[in-house]
């Protein structure tokens, strides 16, 4: 918060945001500002902006002056919608800015309410959506849990303008379906008890996700598709407005109404403000969760690093890692796989598998046994190209992969990550879960790619510590032998000593030395 002017000890902290403001929003603006015939050039509104923030009470003049009556709200509306799109535009605006421009905003409508005449149709209540806007501003800033958030975004939206059917739908990962992530009802309709699903290519939603506008539909143009239960069977109006944030669809706001009539142009402008909030606030909860994500990651990662740098079985090793992956991506089990390009064989050397969850106890593949890649689908995948693969159950057939060595259940879906250090580590991780519809992000296929490789690295670390230890006491033996051979004379004592050394050093069962005997014929 910036420091306040000594000379100025009464000053308004709007003023002190706005100065701060103003001039990132004017950067961003100044190339969007659309001029149209009666509305403001850019340095009237700069004057107006500023005018609402140092002299609120001379804004009915400026308004009047500066706007036409007969059109003065479509004008104004369009220019505060202009400003806020160019604030959701700036690198970093926080919860303190939006609620400076909210403050704003209501100063502005309140001032247009006393300016503009009555014939010009004034909005029903012109000052609702500025309040409620900075409520919803103070909501978000308040609020630590998302969905209590989103929640509670919707339940004031419907207490103000009274609307009985709220409903929040957003996109799942493949943009294929809506999903009832959040809603308020009214007290008279019971909440689902079951998620409540629609299609991104269809009704009323398919429409809004296909223009990216607005779509309002009465009862008197044709029946309400999309009933959300037997509750709302008897829907007369219904107004559903895109939830965008910088042009990226992430859901719709869905209002519905007993009444037939029951929204206007003006609601449809206010609800795609309000469904600007919830955007934001969507926002702030996929990047607080990113943030989290991260943090957890790095965690993770680093945690991985240090355990890996302290043991040195190889076997402990992966095993290890493939505990790691399961918990890490908070999937069903792990598998980790090497494989042998020359023999065209995939052998699983690690396997973990979270015990909860009703989890298989096991997946398919045996450990330490290799399998031919014609009988494995995934490993033939991936002796043909190295890359990320994702298989998921199909209807009526059961991949081989689904069904465990042992005990009930069955996998649904899996995704295989490749790692490769040449020339002696080249195979890859397995992901099992139950779900069919689980969804494995970019970040969970980015942190499996990392451990995999700190994996491929961690076995090789292993191998060559093995090999260094190996040749330690290959080093350690020739040093005894040497001793022994240079303190004795007696050529058998010599004999014996190295065949006991070598039968000791490469565990073998038996050790002879054959000589050749005095005609070089005969080894006796």
């Amino acid at each position: 918060m910036p420091t306040q002017d000594a000379n100025q000890p009464n000053r308004d902290p709007l003023e002190s945001i706005f100065d701060l403001l103003l001039p990132q929003l004017l950067t961003v603006l100044s190339p969007r500002w659309k001029h149209r015939s009666g509305s403001l050039e850019l340095a009237d509104w700069q004057v107006l902006l500023e005018t609402a923030v140092r002299a609120p009470q001379t804004l009915p003049t400026y308004l009047a002056n500066l706007y036409p009556a007969e059109s003065g709200w479509s004008y104004l509306l369009h220019d505060l919608e202009l400003t806020l799109d160019a604030a959701k535009a700036l690198p970093a605006p926080d919860v303190t800015d939006w609620q400076a421009l909210a403050d704003i905003q209501h100063r502005l409508l309140t001032a247009a309410a006393q300016s503009f005449s009555p014939k010009t149709k004034t909005p029903p209540a012109p000052n609702i959506s500025s309040q409620l806007l900075s409520r919803l501003n103070q909501h978000v800033a308040a609020s630590s849990d998302p969905d209590q958030m989103l929640d509670g975004m919707l339940a004031l939206i419907q207490r103000e303008f009274g609307y009985p059917c709220v409903n929040l739908f957003l996109l799942n990962a493949g943009r294929t379906a809506l999903t009832l992530q959040h809603l308020a009802w009214d007290d008279s309709a019971p909440r689902p008890n079951d998620p409540i699903s629609l299609s991104a290519t269809a009704g009323i939603i398919g429409q809004v996700i296909s223009s990216g506008q607005s779509v309002l539909l009465d009862q008197a143009a044709g029946p309400i598709d999309e009933a959300l239960g037997p509750a709302w069977s008897d829907i007369q109006s219904r107004l559903c407005v895109p939830v965008a944030y910088n042009q990226n669809l992430v859901g719709v706001l869905d209002i519905e109404s007993r009444q037939a009539s029951a929204f206007s142009e003006y609601d449809r402008t206010v609800l795609q403000a309000l469904a600007d909030q919830l955007a934001l606030a969507i926002e702030k909860v996929r990047l607080q969760r990113s943030q989290q994500r991260y943090a957890r990651e790095e965690a993770f990662i680093i945690d991985t690093v240090n355990t890996l740098s302290t043991e040195r079985d190889s076997t402990e090793v992966i095993k290890l890692m493939s505990q790691k992956i399961a918990h890490a991506v908070e999937a069903g089990a792990c598998v980790i796989c090497r494989v042998d390009e020359k023999d065209k064989t995939v052998t699983a050397i690690a396997e973990y598998t979270i015990p909860e969850n009703n989890n298989p106890a096991r997946t398919w593949r045996p450990i330490n046994s290799p399998v031919s890649a014609d009988d494995d689908p995934i490993g033939q995948r991936m002796l043909k190209e190295a890359r990320p693969i994702l298989s998921r159950a199909v209807a009526n057939e059961r991949a081989i992969w689904q069904k465990p060595l042992a005990g009930q259940g069955q996998w649904n879906t899996v995704m295989a990550i490749p790692f490769e250090i040449k020339p002696l580590v080249k195979g890859f991780v397995e992901i099992y879960d139950q779900n069919p519809q689980r969804h494995f992000s970019a970040d969970d296929a980015k942190l499996c790619r990392v451990l995999a490789t700190q994996t491929a690295m961690a076995i090789e670390q292993a191998h060559l510590f093995d090999q260094t230890i190996q040749r330690l006491s290959e080093m350690s033996l020739l040093y005894t032998m040497a001793q022994k051979i240079s303190s004795s004379l007696d050529l058998e004592d010599v004999l014996n000593m190295i065949v006991t050394s070598l039968r000791q050093a490469i565990g073998c069962r038996a050790c002879c030395i054959f000589l050749l005997d005095e005609t070089g014929q005969q080894l006796e």
